[in-house]
């Protein structure tokens, strides 16, 4: 619920910056990039020191994130378009069923790849 909770903080951070940002003028697209890297940024934050409660830090557990970042964007960019163009599924409900898988996905990376979460603590 925590992964999910700092999920839906982040999407409201990233559309309030791409907001804010075009309303200054930066074209869409990097206001569109700036704005997910500072939700990105965001959630490395928070779910290493809330949702998983990792003392794991630096470069390396950094790159780990966004590498799985990334991986959910690419899966979730392949579900969506596979789901709608050979299933026929409109985009809303397509993202609609990619993104709990995706979520899935991502948690599942981030607690035992990125933040390393000890199996003692798996269990709890």
């Amino acid at each position: 619920m925590r992964f999910c909770a700092v999920g839906v903080l982040n999407t409201m951070l990233t559309l309030a910056a791409f907001e804010a940002l075009t309303h200054v003028g930066l074209p869409a697209a990097p206001a569109s990039a700036l704005g997910f890297a500072l939700g990105a940024v965001n959630g490395y934050l928070i779910n290493r020191r809330w949702t998983f409660r990792s003392t794991r830090h630096g470069t390396a557990t950094l790159l780990r994130y966004v590498a799985v970042q990334a991986f959910g964007a690419a899966l979730s960019a392949a579900g969506v378009a596979l789901a709608s163009s050979d299933l026929a599924v409109r985009h809303l409900a397509a993202e609609a069923v990619v993104l709990p898988i995706v979520t899935l996905v991502t948690y599942t990376l981030a607690r035992r790849l990125v933040f390393g979460v000890p199996p003692a603590a798996r269990a709890a």
